[in-house]
């Protein structure tokens, strides 16, 4: 079976993580290059009305991180079943983004719980794309920049800033992950540094 990559589109609010996953989607179609989208898990998890108001913090983010890590395991199957040459998992938000929420002690406890290390989960995922966030909230911008953190040591880790316009934001995204995964690129790439 082909290694079927999952990359993961990070960041605070209003950094165009939605707009990424539609147009990486319609380019890998549009490329012969089948793929799976995974929505943001917080997301789905409010509109069943599961939140940290009502299981707690640290509850609520154990629930969605095995969420998490539950539908990638459902899409790498179904990913698996297709016998593609080449195909991809665009996932809004990955494993360690939990970790931008909760102490680092908290997070350690509830990752070994499930058999899981920091490394372990960074190894699942072939590609992170940190869209920053273009919101002024000073707490948005505090999110966003321990969803960085989080992501730290990553081989490919790229932030993609707002020194552009949006347009121009996502080609550059785009350009970074095709270059990445080796895959023809839709136009000419851009400068964002791979972060260590």
């Amino acid at each position: 079976m082909p290694h079927i990559p999952i990359v993961v589109i990070s960041g605070g609010p209003q950094g165009g993580k939605s707009t990424f996953l539609m147009r990486a989607h319609a380019w890998l179609t549009s490329i012969g290059v089948p793929s799976l989208v995974i929505s943001e898990t917080a997301a789905e998890l409010s509109a069943a009305g599961v939140s940290p108001a009502e299981l707690g913090i640290e509850a609520y983010h154990e629930k969605l991180l095995c969420h998490t890590l539950e539908r990638e395991d459902r899409c790498i199957n179904e990913a698996s079943q297709w016998g593609a040459a080449r195909c991809a998992i665009l996932s809004e938000g990955g494993a360690l983004d939990a970790a931008a929420c909760l102490e680092r002690d908290a997070f350690q406890k509830i990752i070994a719980r499930h058999g899981y290390t920091r490394t372990k989960l960074r190894h699942r995922y072939d590609l992170v794309l940190h869209l920053a966030s273009a919101t002024t909230s000073a707490e948005a911008r505090e999110l966003d920049s321990r969803m960085r953190v989080a992501w730290l040591g990553h081989r490919y880790h790229f932030i993609i800033d707002n020194s552009t316009d949006l347009e121009t934001k996502m080609r550059r995204a785009l350009c970074t992950f095709t270059r990445v995964l080796n895959l023809p690129e839709p136009a000419a790439s851009g400068s964002d540094s791979v972060v260590g």
